[in-house]
C-alpha cells in the first residue's frame, strides 16, 4: 500500500490521525485543503491508510488508559476521606475509568468542606443519562 502513497499523503495522514483539521493537515502536507478532501473522498488507499492509523492510535490510547485504570481506581479508594486527593485527581481518575469501562463515577455523599467522607459509586452510562434527564 505504501507504494501508492506520496510523501504529502503520509504527512496528511500523520496530521489527521493526530487530530488536525483538514486545513491543518493541508498545511502540514503543503497541499490545498481541497486536495485533502479529494483524497478522503476519492482515494481509497489514502482513506484506508488513515483508517488504519486512526485504529492504531486509538488502540494505543486504550492500552495506556487500561494500564492506568488500576491506579485510577486506587486513587478513588484512597480519596475516600483523604484530604490530599484533589477534585482534579478524582475527575481524571473518573475519566480514565469511564473510557476503559464505559461507566462513570458519581459522587453520592459528603462535601469537600464537610466532615462526611466522600462516597462514590460506579454507574452505567444509561443510568447516568436517566439520572441527568429524569427519563
Amino acid at each position: 500500500m505504501s507504494q501508492n502513497v506520496s510523501p504529502s499523503q503520509w504527512l496528511a495522514v500523520a496530521a489527521l490521525a493526530g487530530g488536525a483539521t483538514n486545513l491543518e493537515a493541508a498545511i502540514a502536507a503543503k497541499v490545498n485543503r481541497r486536495t485533502i478532501q479529494r483524497w478522503l473522498n476519492n482515494d481509497t488507499v489514502f482513506a484506508q491508510l488513515l483508517a488504519d492509523e486512526l485504529e492504531r492510535t486509538v488502540g494505543e490510547s486504550l492500552r495506556v488508559l487500561k494500564a492506568n485504570a488500576t491506579a485510577a481506581a486506587r486513587l478513588l479508594v484512597r480519596g475516600i476521606g483523604d484530604e490530599e486527593v484533589t477534585a482534579q485527581q478524582v475527575r481524571a481518575a473518573d475519566s480514565i475509568l469511564d473510557r476503559v469501562h464505559g461507566k462513570a463515577i458519581m459522587r453520592v455523599g459528603g462535601a469537600p468542606e464537610g466532615d462526611e467522607p466522600l462516597r462514590f459509586v460506579l454507574i452505567h452510562p444509561a443510568a447516568e443519562k436517566k439520572l441527568a434527564t429524569g427519563k
